[in-house]
């Protein structure tokens, strides 16, 4: 596979419990923070390809979501399949900065990431979302812990757990008919080599997305 990304969209939202009582989110709204709209958006029914939400008047939700992998196929692009059984997130809602945070009947908090993008639409489901807001440069922690620094023509990729970082020139390029900033991350099939990999900026609001979260769009009915 070349150093191709395989994962399982279940497996990334597991890595979000936490107990009950510990919020993801600060009290605090945080730079570039969504949870306005994303509170604005928390009413209704939303449907979509991979699955269903449900808001309900009383605060709590009823999320049905097919979380059956994403493969990301060249930077910036990925796909999503959704050919399994919808797993279901039920309790009360708790709007963070890039999350509905399910508080459940076993009391466990499970995040779930979420963003308005920059034509109003909904996303919902996991992976890389972080923000730089318009002057591009920033750093943003990845759904898996590692970190993104990202400068004036040059990004420091650094591995939570396993490798040293890597620092090599990025750019943002209009590619898949999108802005994706292109940089490069260690091998996990070849120690000491870098593959490319992209993520996508978002103009209006300045977040930097994930590949696979582009299509998990939901649409109030």
């Amino acid at each position: 596979m070349g150093g191709m990304r395989v994962w399982s969209l279940g497996a990334a939202i597991a890595c979000v419990v936490v107990a009950a009582g510990g919020a993801a989110a600060d009290a605090t709204p945080s730079s570039g923070s969504q949870r306005a709209p994303l509170t604005a958006a928390a009413s209704g029914t939303y449907a979509g390809s991979f699955g269903t939400l449900e808001f309900r008047p009383d605060g709590t939700v009823d999320f049905h979501i097919k979380n059956c992998g994403v493969t990301e196929t060249s930077p910036g692009l990925a796909t999503v399949s959704s050919d399994c059984a919808p797993a279901e997130y039920t309790g009360r809602l708790r709007v963070a900065d890039h999350a509905y945070e399910i508080t459940q009947r076993d009391h466990t908090t499970v995040g779930i990431d979420a963003f308005v993008d920059d034509a109003g639409a909904l996303h919902v489901g996991s992976g890389t979302l972080g923000y730089l807001g318009q002057t591009r440069k920033g750093t943003i922690t990845t759904f898996t812990g590692d970190h993104l620094r990202v400068g004036k023509g040059t990004c420091t990729y650094t591995p939570a757990v396993k490798g040293s970082p890597v620092t090599a020139p990025c750019a943002f390029t209009q590619m898949h008919d999108q802005t994706v900033l292109v940089f490069r991350v260690p091998d996990d099939f070849k120690p000491g080599h870098s593959v490319k990999r992209g993520l996508v900026y978002l103009r209006s609001t300045g977040l930097l997305i994930d590949p696979g979260l582009i299509p998990l769009v939901y649409t109030r009915s």
